[in-house]
C-alpha cells in the first residue's frame, strides 16, 4: 500500500499545473484507484503502529471526498463449487479472528508430504520431459512462494529434472559508493552474490 503522501503530492502537483481553485482534486482530472486493504501497511521508517496507521490513504483528506465502489463477484475464478468455496476461504483469513494463527486446512484443498511430491503435482514428470523442446510447455503453471529461499528450494528441484545441459549466469553484484553514508561500512561483492 502506497503512503498517503504520494497521492497528495500528486493531487497538489496536479491542481498547480492546472491551476486549479481550492477544494479541486487532481487538478479535475478523474481518477480510478484500486486496491486492497487487507494487503501491507506502508512502511515508515523508525515508525510505531500510530505512525503507520497514520500513513494509510484513509487518513488522507482526499479520502473524504472519493466516491468507494466495492467489487462484489471475483471475475478470475471460473465459476464451480470448489473454486467459489476457496475464494469465500480467502476473503475470511484476512478478516475472521479464528483463522489468525494456526488453523484446519478445509477438505477440498489438496496436501503433499513434501517438497518433491508438491512439484511433481504442478509440474509433472511427463511435462518436465517435453519443457526443452516445446516453448509453451510451462503456461498457467506456477508455484507462488512468500520467501526466497523456498523460491530457491523450487528451483533448484525443478532444473534438476530438467532435460539437457544446465547453464548457471550468475549477476555481477556490486555497490554504489556514491550513494552511501559517509562512514558507512562498504558490503563485499561476494555477500551480495551470496543473497538470492
Amino acid at each position: 500500500m502506497q503512503h498517503k503522501y504520494c497521492f497528495e503530492a500528486v493531487n497538489r502537483t496536479l491542481n498547480d499545473i492546472y491551476n486549479t481553485g481550492i477544494g479541486k482534486q487532481f487538478g479535475n482530472i478523474p481518477i480510478v484507484l484500486g486496491g486492497d486493504f487487507a494487503q501491507i501497511l506502508p512502511v515508515v521508517r523508525h515508525g510505531n503502529r500510530a505512525a503507520i496507521l497514520n500513513a494509510c490513504i484513509q487518513r488522507s483528506q482526499l479520502w473524504l471526498n472519493w466516491k468507494k465502489l466495492y467489487l462484489k463477484q471475483n471475475m478470475r475464478v471460473v465459476p464451480n463449487i470448489g473454486n467459489e468455496e476457496f475464494v469465500q476461504f480467502l476473503a475470511r483469513i484476512s478478516y475472521d479472528p479464528i483463522k489468525h494463527g494456526i488453523f484446519p486446512i478445509p477438505p477440498y484443498m489438496r496436501r503433499t508430504h513434501s517438497l518433491e511430491n508438491f512439484c511433481d503435482q504442478v509440474f509433472p514428470p511427463a511435462l518436465l520431459n517435453t519443457g526443452h523442446t516445446l516453448f509453451n510447455t510451462f503456461d498457467n503453471r506456477a508455484i507462488l512462494s512468500f520467501r526466497n529461499d523456498t523460491v530457491t528450494g523450487f528451483n533448484n528441484l525443478l532444473i534438476q529434472k530438467l532435460q539437457g545441459n544446465i547453464h548457471i549466469y550468475d549477476a555481477i553484484n556490486s555497490v554504489d559508493k556514491e550513494n552511501s553514508f559517509p562512514g558507512a561500512e562498504h558490503i563485499p561483492a561476494e555477500f551480495l552474490q551470496s543473497l538470492d
